[in-house]
């Protein structure tokens, strides 16, 4: 099935006389980044309080492996990461709750694994093509048909860590408390892991596995350092992630830079600020 905007794209470049808003391919960008900007922040609070940022270098790092097994089995790479990327997830959550194990290791051999596994393929399939964009993300390259499903996904995240608001932060306080409490704290986190897995196996295209973590942890990080309350951590953390992310898109096009490495440098500078505010005013 195809999806065309190109209808949306042509109104909306009516409205504004800008030059980066003639072009199709930025809106493209514009609108992806307004809804995984948001996305990222908003699970990258959790990420910071459960300290899983180590557990999102995994699964971004099982790109090599999806891609090259996409190719090998003659599937679509996109959708590949994103099954590898899930299972990549649920595995290392299981291995976690049945492991003597620090959860360090265990993420740590998962990631070694997938990595050599990915690079024998990559190097037995000469001829794999467009691997470079989810090495550095390539969000000005974003499709149609990748943008419906990254809002189809992008709405069921937000209403379900919406309904886990208070469940989140029970569990990234204390997850026996949260279990004595009655909550199914252990299937919560299992899906919490798809729901992360997701969202940075998406978040790919945007600026790569190489920042993809940053991304999530950043924003969260600015937000912990101005926030003075459970719930400005939040708003905060999606205000930073949205600044810098839509920011980043329209200065890489005026500077011809990476879109991706732009947003993660001007969300680093974001984070610089904050810290030198908060410490100007202590």
């Amino acid at each position: 099935m195809e999806y065309s905007l190109a209808p949306l794209y042509s109104t909306l470049s009516s409205w504004l006389p800008f030059e980066w808003a003639q072009f199709a391919f930025m809106w493209r960008a514009v609108l992806a980044m307004a809804v995984i900007a948001p996305l990222c922040a908003l699970l990258g609070v959790h990420v910071v309080n459960f300290r899983m940022a180590f557990f999102s270098d995994a699964i971004s790092h099982s790109t090599f492996a999806g891609v090259a097994l996409g190719f090998l089995f003659g599937l679509e790479p996109f959708y590949a990461v994103i099954g590898l990327g899930v299972l990549a997830g649920i595995s290392i959550t299981l291995l976690k709750s049945r492991s003597e194990l620090s959860a360090d290791t265990i993420i740590s051999v998962i990631l070694s694994a997938l990595v050599a596994l990915g690079i024998t393929l990559l190097y037995v399939q000469k001829e794999i093509r467009g691997f470079e964009a989810y090495l550095y993300g390539a969000v000005l390259a974003i499709t149609d048909r990748e943008l419906f499903l990254l809002y189809l996904v992008g709405a069921g995240v937000f209403i379900l860590v919406a309904g886990w608001f208070n469940r989140l932060i029970l569990m990234s306080l204390n997850m026996d408390l949260a279990a004595s409490r009655g909550l199914p704290a252990r299937r919560t986190e299992y899906l919490f892991a798809v729901i992360l897995a997701l969202v940075v196996t998406f978040s790919l295209r945007a600026v790569g596995l190489f920042m993809v973590t940053a991304l999530l942890v950043i924003p969260a990080a600015t937000a912990r350092t101005l926030a003075g309350g459970v719930r400005g951590l939040f708003w905060i953390a999606v205000t930073a992630a949205l600044a810098a992310g839509l920011s980043g898109i329209l200065l890489s096009f005026y500077l011809d830079t990476p879109a991706g490495a732009t947003i993660i440098l001007i969300s680093s500078l974001l984070f610089l600020l904050s810290w030198i505010r908060v410490r100007l005013a202590g």
